[in-house]
């Protein structure tokens, strides 16, 4: 997992996994949620666009899966 660290008002750190499509997520107040089977083109985006907002992935590619 690659660790992501970026200022957020919700999120401590991301850590991704561009090889197993998975996501960690560690919010501010410690608690941590995984994800599993996001696409690697989006890990691979959040990861290299370091003007992404990480509570914009969180809510755009996280939270919309299967809706």
């Amino acid at each position: 997992m690659i660790k992501i660290n970026r200022s957020s008002s919700a999120l401590q750190a991301l850590y991704v996994s561009p090889l197993t499509g998975v996501a960690t997520v560690e919010f501010n107040n410690g608690t941590k949620e995984t994800f599993t089977g996001i696409s690697t083109a989006a890990l691979e985006d959040v990861l290299n666009n370091t003007t992404a907002s990480l509570g914009f992935f969180l809510n755009q590619v996280l939270l919309r899966r299967g809706v």
